[in-house]
């Protein structure tokens, strides 16, 4: 899948008519399914990693910007670790050193082998090692809402969060949100550009992409 980085003011489908030789020129098309984003949201432009994530389910649906409208909503995907027990992360990665004081998570139920956890920590790295961030309010587990924690300010270049599961029970997350305080590097969106195509000499060639991050006051 290729990205492209471009100026946009939303989400959007694209096409990109492309000339043997030349760049890319992408064009919005039509307007994607509106999603709701919190302004500054930096997970946004972050790689996510984990300790571990079910064959079935998608690592990337923790920073694609959808608003869940409640726990069990899988609509847009979801991460979950089944069949994983015990303590489990997510982590995001920036290629440049970011600052915020704020995150937000939006846990995943499935009612099955997936439940809510029983307690969370939000760490960063220094450089050297991860340490819990400082100041910390919040780390709620409970369903069906935000679950808004916020701590003195940090600069990282990563940050981790970890979770306890219940018991036998796996966990799961449908967005993780990174709020930007103010002076993080302005980052660009990124198309997700779809599938390979061929080129045609003298003609177009089509991707139908969405941009991620374009509207989060960062480009």
């Amino acid at each position: 899948m290729k990205r492209f980085a471009v100026a946009a003011t939303a989400a959007v489908t694209v096409a990109a008519g492309m000339w043997l030789g030349a760049a890319p020129r992408v064009v919005a098309t039509r307007a994607a399914p509106a999603v709701a984003t919190a302004a500054g949201n930096l997970a946004l432009f972050a790689t996510p990693s984990t300790s571990f994530v079910s064959g079935h389910e998608t690592l990337d649906a923790i920073n694609d910007g959808f608003q869940p409208r409640n726990v069990g909503d899988h609509s847009h995907g979801a991460y979950g670790n089944w069949p994983q027990k015990g303590t489990q992360w997510v982590e995001y990665d920036w290629p440049k050193a970011i600052t915020t004081h704020e995150a937000a998570v939006y846990w995943w139920a499935d009612g099955q082998g997936v439940h809510l956890p029983v307690a969370s920590r939000l760490l960063y790295w220094d450089g050297q090692t991860f340490k819990a961030v400082p100041e910390v309010k919040g780390l709620g587990v409970e369903g069906g809402k935000w679950q808004t924690t916020t701590f003195d300010e940090i600069r990282t270049t990563k940050l981790r969060l970890e979770f306890d599961g219940e018991g036998q029970n796996s966990t799961g997350i449908l967005e993780w949100r990174v709020l930007d305080s103010g002076k993080s590097p302005k980052f660009p969106p990124q198309v997700a550009a779809g599938e390979e195509r061929t080129v045609v000499m003298l003609g177009h060639t089509y991707l139908n992409a969405t941009a991620k991050g374009a509207a989060e006051g960062l480009t």
